[in-house]
């Protein structure tokens, strides 16, 4: 096989969960990731007691406006979620090429997901995943928010949740596009990091109902991150949108 053909959705990320990478990443949280996401970010957090009842595994979804999300929330879990969680991550952006695979792979426990569909292979890793204890984070998005405006959320997360027969953990992130927006095409490129306070505010575990499935579920889903807003994220149109 070449190298282009074990990448993106082929990535193979099991060593990532080898003992040994479990303890670099575990340093990496304590004594980088930390750091610099609450010099960035200092966030304050609502919800965390929805958790304290709570075992894993569980999927945390969230709305997705910057390449801060996800060190945002690994960086206020408790660390008994943190340590043993995988992330859902772009198979065509953060899986491209060897180096970035193995950086994401190592740094956040990322696994490659395809982004326009449910995939049936990725989606059985992660179900894998699940059922073997490993916490999943998603961002049903698909891609970061252009303008600041919630995407619609796809169905995979509901999918896996029901599945794997694990809770969900709806999520709203506020302030983390004033840190790291993305980019526009037609406008100058967001190069540099700005330093904002966020709002991490996690919600009640959903649970899907009796017979529901995951188009069903999904909007429940986004509904319940949005409420976590307060306001300040709206239904998004889903008629048509565009993909990051």
């Amino acid at each position: 096989m070449t190298e282009s053909t074990n990448l993106g959705i082929n990535y193979n990320h099991e060593w990532a969960r080898t003992p040994w990478a479990i303890r670099v990443r575990s340093v990496l949280l304590e004594l980088v990731m930390k750091p610099l996401n609450r010099a960035f970010a200092p966030a304050t957090v609502k919800g965390l007691n929805f958790l304290a009842g709570i075992d894993a595994p569980v999927i945390f979804v969230a709305n997705h406006s910057s390449h801060a999300d996800t060190s945002t929330i690994l960086t206020r879990l408790p660390s008994r979620f943190a340590r043993h969680t995988v992330v859902a991550a772009a198979a065509d952006y953060f899986f491209d090429t060897k180096r970035k695979a193995d950086f994401w792979a190592l740094t956040l426990n990322a696994i490659p997901v395809e982004r326009t569909k449910i995939d049936r292979r990725s989606a059985a890793v992660a179900q894998d995943l699940l059922e073997k204890g490993w916490n999943l984070v998603i961002f049903p998005e698909g891609g970061r928010t252009p303008d600041g405006n919630l995407q619609p959320f796809k169905p995979g997360a509901a999918f896996l949740a029901i599945r794997a027969k694990v809770p969900v953990i709806p999520i709203y992130l506020d302030g983390t596009r004033e840190i790291m927006a993305k980019s526009v095409p037609g406008q100058p490129k967001k190069r540099r990091i700005r330093r904002h306070d966020v709002t991490v505010s996690f919600g009640a575990p959903l649970y899907p109902a009796e017979g529901e499935n995951a188009r069903r579920f999904a909007p429940r889903i986004e509904a319940a991150v949005i409420a976590l807003s307060e306001g300040k994220a709206t239904p998004p149109d889903h008629t048509h949108h565009t993909e990051d």
